[in-house]
């Protein structure tokens, strides 16, 4: 896949991957039995564009083992390390759709995934229909 010309590394994805990292793409919220919705999932798709931006699993350290509760404790517990400090290359516009994407409040994330998919059209279009003020701002 390639972004703006720059080429990102699929292979990744699956390279080494323990059974407890899915709960990684996990939303906060699935910690409650029954908490499941369209933001739920989509949650799980910016947790999955989190590590495309970043090579890393959303909560698990590099080279980290970790029990699926310990994965989803950290979920629970709070964000992961932001794209930013990890992938300072990658473009503002696609970290606020990564963070909106994540946000810890269900009601802060896309409605669902056709909202979601608009913002990375917009994105990958060169549209400036993102709108930043709405969503993460780096530092």
């Amino acid at each position: 896949i390639a972004i703006r010309g720059e080429s990102l590394d699929l292979s990744a994805l699956d390279a080494g991957k323990h059974p407890a990292e899915d709960y990684a793409y996990s939303a906060p919220e699935a910690a409650d039995v029954g908490a499941h919705s369209n933001r739920s999932d989509v949650y799980s798709a910016g947790a999955l564009l989190y590590q495309l931006l970043t090579g890393q699993v959303p909560y698990v350290p590099p080279g980290a083992r970790m029990s699926a509760h310990e994965v989803l404790w950290r979920a629970v517990e709070g964000p992961p390390r932001p794209v930013h400090e990890l992938a300072p290359s990658v473009p503002i516009e696609l970290v606020a759709i990564c963070e909106k994407a994540m946000a810890r409040d269900p009601a802060r994330r896309y409605r669902d995934m056709a909202e979601l998919r608009e913002d990375l059209a917009a994105f990958l279009e060169g549209r400036r229909d993102v709108d930043l003020a709405s969503r993460g701002k780096r530092p």
